[in-house]
């Protein structure tokens, strides 16, 4: 035993303690600072947490202790305003990291990936703090089970998969925006394995059109698209106008539409006036009327103007982008 309270071989173990306060600190002050635009006075008062996690670096080594147990009390402050914080914010942190990091959003998106490095900082300090607190009787492996750090990591990752699949998905959009109205949406979809080939094509009562098409496969963070705009001939027009006032389609029910989950699938998806979506896909047995199949590839053969390729970002990996998104709605939810 050495006059700081703690045993002459636990160095080590109070060293590595130090550090997580360290990062802690500087992590969480780095948030603070970049979410001044996005914070009230009374947040800055969490500023305390970061002092907190800066007097408990020094004092494990002269009072171990009393050391960690600042460091636990630093953590439930951080934490505690991370989880207000991000209850009352109108999306989660991980949806912000589907926008491109660039213009107005780069403040946002930098905030975001602070705030979630913020939260694995936390955890890994306050679960190390905890591990620290224990008897140092009990051992493993003929080594106190107080010294070890994995088991710190091992929480804190579990917290940031757990966050990250109750948040990312389904996937969304953080702005409260759509793709723009349309009378008639069709969306193709061809799952081969990991791969997923999409076609969308818009069509609209002014004759306006869009065709989209995007290759994505499953842990992608980024996919790009590219697609055709153009005006229908008046007798195209005419023709998709009355497939989609049809009252055979309108009487139509189908099962709602999901993503395909088989490792080899076909999917069509049919939207009427921004209203109701019908779904055909080989996991439901179900297969489109004609009418749709036709329509669409008439539509997609049209010549038109190529608009700029497109990047999108999916926090979800692919594992929450779905229908819904591919067919343009991305309203916050």
């Amino acid at each position: 035993m050495d006059s700081s309270g703690g045993t002459r071989g636990d160095f080590g173990p109070r060293l590595t303690a130090a550090a997580l306060f360290a990062c802690a600190a500087l992590i969480v002050s780095f948030a603070l600072l970049q979410g001044v635009p996005f914070l009230s006075s009374r947040d800055l008062a969490v500023l305390a947490g970061p002092l907190v996690f800066l007097c408990a670096c020094v004092l494990v080594f002269w009072r171990p202790r009393f050391g960690y147990a600042l460091g636990l009390f630093a953590g439930l402050i951080a934490v505690t305003w991370l989880i207000w914080t991000e209850l009352s914010f109108y999306e989660s942190s991980w949806i912000f990291l589907n926008l491109e990091a660039t213009g107005s959003d780069r403040k946002l998106v930098l905030y975001a990936e602070l705030r979630i490095l913020s939260v694995l900082s936390v955890v890994l300090a306050m679960t190390c703090a905890a591990l620290r607190l224990l008897p140092s009787r009990w051992s493993l492996r003929d080594s106190p089970f107080c010294w070890r750090t994995w088991p710190a990591f091992g929480v804190g990752f579990l917290v940031l998969a757990a966050w990250w699949a109750h948040s990312a998905i389904p996937y969304r959009f953080p702005l409260i925006v759509d793709s723009g109205g349309a009378n008639l949406r069709i969306l193709h979809v061809e799952k081969d394995g990991f791969y997923f080939h999409e076609t969308l094509i818009t069509a609209r009562r002014d004759g306006r059109f869009y065709v989209g098409r995007d290759d994505r496969r499953l842990f992608q963070y980024r996919f790009y698209t590219w697609a055709v705009l153009g005006v229908m001939p008046q007798t195209a027009c005419y023709r998709t106008m009355a497939f989609v006032e049809s009252p055979e389609l309108s009487n139509l029910r189908t099962a709602p539409a999901v993503a395909l989950k088989s490792w080899n699938a076909e999917g069509w998806y049919v939207v009427l006036q921004d209203r109701r979506l019908l779904a055909f896909t080989t996991e439901n047995k179900t297969t489109p009327p004609h009418e749709v199949t036709d329509l669409f590839h008439e539509i997609r053969k049209l010549p038109g103007t190529a608009d700029e390729p497109g990047t999108f970002r999916d926090v979800s990996l692919g594992f929450g982008y779905g229908p819904e998104a591919a067919l343009g709605f991305w309203l916050s939810r």
